[in-house]
């Protein structure tokens, strides 16, 4: 072998490696961009019944309001059916002129469960907020 014949196939070994190399990089670059927005879609998937099951948990909210505006003895403690789904108002805590209504929904696997007190005197809304859990 001459020497011109040996510096072709070095050559051509480091252009087969280089592709090799080029092509594994762009391979890993393609496969994290897809699973980037393939995971993306379940994202926003996620948010939009984290929106239904807050609609839903806000909905019965505003049903215990309701319903204690119209009867200051109102308790709570019931199952609420709203648009084929349903929401929990538990029994509404007293303390004093404060009474606290807490409410849970679930949608499609997403849960709200809101904290809502109130001054029963005067129906002036103290606090609402979403909790982990009750």
């Amino acid at each position: 072998m001459n020497k011109n014949s040996m510096q072709g196939q070095r050559n051509g070994y480091i252009a087969v490696t280089s592709a090799l190399i080029i092509s594994g990089i762009v391979f890993v670059l393609i496969f994290a961009l897809g699973t980037t927005s393939y995971f993306g879609r379940f994202n926003i998937l996620h948010s939009r019944l984290k929106a239904q099951s807050r609609a839903l948990a806000e909905s019965c909210v505003q049903i215990a309001l309701l319903k204690f505006a119209e009867d200051d003895e109102y308790a709570g403690n019931e199952t609420v059916a709203i648009d084929g789904n349903t929401c929990d108002i538990l029994p509404l805590i007293v303390n004093g002129t404060q009474r606290t209504i807490q409410t849970k929904a679930e949608y499609k696997g997403t849960f709200t469960s809101l904290n809502v007190a109130l001054d029963s005197d005067t129906f002036e809304l103290l606090n609402w907020e979403e909790v982990a859990s009750f």
